[in-house]
């Protein structure tokens, strides 16, 4: 999204996975069921742990804790958390972008204004979304989906944010439907 604010020229079109453009979604959250359970299985994480984040904390550590931490949110399939662990355990993270994220430094993906932004772009979008997303809940696809009538959304079934690994082949289908036909 904000590739697209600041060089609209150089994209032809446009595929959104698993994010948001908006920001005020916590009340949506806090209206489920399943994601205030969820959220009881997850760890808390301190930005402050000397062992995530101190001077001898490996490269990547704080990163890597949080994944792990919220992988009940991420994971439609509880009982495939354990084979989800295995692939972060393979993921090679690198010097963390939270402190730079939390102080100002590195902008977020999404500019303030981004359905204005995509929007005003005018380009073929394909809004990517597990529909058991827990991170950034269903409500913000569809409300991006209706705020740009060329956009195509694809909720995929049985999928949280990590919808590529819930569901591969619908995730796969939706993308090469998308590619195929803009």
């Amino acid at each position: 999204m904000r590739l697209v604010e600041q060089h609209p020229d150089v994209v032809n079109r446009l595929i959104l996975a698993s994010t948001t453009a908006y920001a005020d979604f916590d009340g949506e959250l806090r209206q489920s069921a399943e994601y205030r359970q969820r959220r009881l299985r997850c760890t808390d994480i301190s930005f402050d742990d000397p062992v995530l984040t101190g001077p001898s904390a490996p490269d990547g550590a704080l990163s890597r804790a949080m994944a792990n931490a919220d992988a009940p949110l991420q994971v439609w399939s509880l009982d495939r958390l354990d084979a989800w662990r295995q692939i972060l355990d393979q993921v090679r993270f690198t010097s963390d972008y939270n402190r730079p994220y939390a102080s100002g430094e590195l902008l977020p993906g999404g500019p303030e204004n981004a359905p204005g932004v995509l929007s005003d772009w005018g380009g073929p979008v394909l809004i990517l979304h597990g529909a058991k997303e827990m991170s950034f809940p269903i409500g913000t696809a569809r409300r991006l989906h209706a705020a740009l009538p060329a956009s195509t959304l694809a909720e995929i079934p049985d999928a949280a944010r990590m919808a590529h690994f819930d569901n591969p082949t619908r995730w796969l289908a939706a993308i090469r439907e998308f590619l195929a036909s803009s």
